[in-house]
C-alpha cells in the first residue's frame, strides 16, 4: 500500500513538472479609479514597434472616429474620448483628465505592461479559455498573462487565444473600447524631446450661435503649434417669454394636450437629456429622420424639424407637411402620399400625459437604438406633440396720476398678472 501511494505522489509531480513555468492566474478584481491621464504634449504614431522601450507613453487610438482609450473604466470596458490631431500628431493639451496615457514597464516574459496608474495595469480577462464575453479591465494585480503585445496595428495580449485584441467599438454613440477576437488600432507615443506646449486660454475664431456650434483656437505660445475645440451651441433665449426667440426669432412650440384644425405641430421625443424631434423623410422613405431638439421653459424648438398642419377629417386627424399627408403604409413603414387616403387618418389621444399617435394598429413611435420616427405594433418610445402658440397677449395700460404724471403697466390676458411697469 505504502508504494502505490509514493509511485501517485511520483507521477502527479511528474505531471506538474510538464507544467513548469507556465502562470495561472485568477480573473483579477477590476478597479475604476486612479489612473494618470496622458501627459500634456505631442504624440506620433509608432511605425516601428521595435523602437518602443519601457518607459515610453502611449495612446491607444482609433483613428477614422479620431477616439482614445480613457481614463473611465466602466465595468467591462473602457469608454471612449476624443483626441485632436493636428497634421499627423495627436495634441494632449495641458489639464487634460480625459484621455488615459499607458506607460510601458516590461514583462517577464514578452512584450510590455500596460501602466494605467500607480501599480495599476490594463488587462483582458477572457484573453484564454473559451469565454466570450469582450472584457477589458484594470488591475491591481500583476502577472505574465497581463502583457501585452505590441504591433504596426494591433494591441494583443500575450499569448492570447480568445478575446485578447483591443478593438474600438462604436456602441450606439457610447463608444468604448474593449477586448475582442480581431481588430486593430494604432499606437501612438509621446515625443519627449517635443516642446512643452503652452496654450493659455485660446480664443473664439469662429462664434457660436442658437443652434450651431463655434470653434475656438489654441496657439503655443512656445512654438506657434495649433489647434481647435468645438464650443457647444448658445441655445435659444427666450427672457420676455414671448415663445419666440430673442436672438433668431425661433418660434417656440408648447407641449399639447389637445389639437385642432388649423395647428401648427411637430413630433418629438422628449428625452430631457437628449430631446429628438421628427425630421425630412429617409432617402428609402420609409422613416421620418430625428434632428437635435432644445427644451426652453417646457417650450420646444428644432430648427430643422418638420412642421405638420393638422387637418381634422371627422374622428381623425390627417397631417400635411409641404402639401402632402404623413402617411402610414404598414409596420416601419411611413412617407407622404400627394392625395389623402385612409392611410393617411391618424387617431391622436391624449391621456395622463400621454400622447398616442396611431392608425389602427401602428403607433408612431421614436427608435432610440436608430433614431428616426417611424410606425411600429408595439415597443419603442412614446412621443409627444408640440404645437405652435404665440403665447399670451399683451396689453400697454396707461394711467396719469393725480399730478398728471403718466404710468405705464404691461399686462397679459388670460391671467390678469401684472407683468411690467415703465
Amino acid at each position: 500500500m505504502t508504494k502505490r501511494i509514493i509511485s501517485l505522489i511520483l507521477s502527479v509531480a511528474m505531471v506538474l513538472s510538464l507544467f513548469t513555468g507556465l502562470s495561472f492566474t485568477a480573473s483579477a478584481a477590476n478597479v475604476t479609479s486612479g489612473f494618470t491621464p496622458a501627459s500634456a504634449g505631442s504624440y506620433s504614431k509608432v511605425t516601428d514597434v521595435s523602437t518602443l522601450s519601457a518607459g515610453d507613453e502611449i495612446l491607444i487610438v482609433e483613428e477614422e472616429a479620431n477616439k482614445a482609450i480613457s481614463t473611465t473604466q466602466n465595468s467591462n470596458n473602457r469608454s471612449a474620448t476624443d483626441v485632436t490631431f493636428v497634421g499627423e500628431s495627436i495634441v494632449i493639451p495641458e489639464g487634460n483628465a480625459s484621455v488615459q496615457g499607458f506607460t510601458l514597464e516590461a514583462n517577464e516574459g514578452n512584450g510590455f505592461y500596460l501602466l494605467v496608474g500607480e501599480g495599476l495595469y490594463l488587462y483582458a480577462p477572457n484573453a484564454y479559455g473559451t469565454a466570450t464575453n469582450n472584457y477589458l479591465r484594470s488591475t491591481d494585480s500583476k502577472s505574465t498573462a497581463h502583457g501585452w503585445i505590441i504591433t504596426n496595428n494591433a494591441v494583443e495580449a500575450v499569448d492570447g487565444t480568445n478575446r485578447y485584441i483591443i478593438r474600438y467599438n462604436a456602441n450606439n454613440g457610447n463608444p468604448i473600447f474593449s477586448a475582442y477576437a480581431s481588430g486593430n488600432v494604432s499606437v501612438y507615443r509621446h515625443d519627449a524631446s517635443s516642446c512643452d506646449h503652452q496654450y493659455g486660454e485660446g480664443v473664439i475664431t469662429l462664434a457660436p450661435n442658437c443652434t450651431e456650434k463655434g470653434i475656438r483656437t489654441y496657439t503655443c505660445s512656445i512654438c506657434g503649434d495649433t489647434y481647435t475645440e468645438e464650443i457647444p451651441a448658445d441655445g435659444h433665449k427666450d427672457a420676455d417669454n414671448d415663445r419666440v426667440c430673442d436672438v433668431c426669432n425661433a418660434q417656440m412650440y408648447v407641449r399639447a394636450d389637445g389639437i385642432s384644425d388649423g395647428d401648427k405641430i411637430m413630433f418629438v421625443y422628449p428625452d430631457e437629456a437628449a430631446p429628438k424631434a421628427a425630421g425630412p423623410k429617409a432617402a428609402n422613405g420609409t422613416y421620418l429622420t430625428s434632428v437635435d431638439a432644445q427644451f426652453l421653459n417646457d417650450m420646444a424648438v428644432a430648427a430643422d424639424a418638420l412642421i405638420f398642419d393638422v387637418e381634422v377629417n371627422g374622428s381623425t386627424y390627417r397631417f400635411k407637411n409641404d402639401d402632402k399627408y404623413l402617411s402610414a403604409n404598414g409596420k416601419t413603414n411611413v412617407s407622404f402620399a400627394d392625395t389623402p387616403d385612409e392611410n393617411c387618418n391618424w387617431t391622436v389621444t391624449f391621456v395622463d400625459g400621454i400622447t398616442t399617435v396611431k392608425r389602427d394598429s401602428l403607433y408612431l413611435r421614436f427608435n432610440s437604438s436608430a433614431p428616426r420616427f417611424t410606425t411600429y405594433e408595439s415597443g419603442q418610445k412614446n412621443i409627444a406633440i408640440y404645437k405652435l402658440d404665440n403665447g399670451t397677449d399683451m396689453v400697454d395700460v396707461y394711467f396719469v396720476d393725480q399730478d398728471s404724471n403718466a404710468k405705464g403697466y404691461v399686462y397679459a390676458f388670460g391671467n390678469g398678472n401684472q407683468n411690467a411697469d415703465f
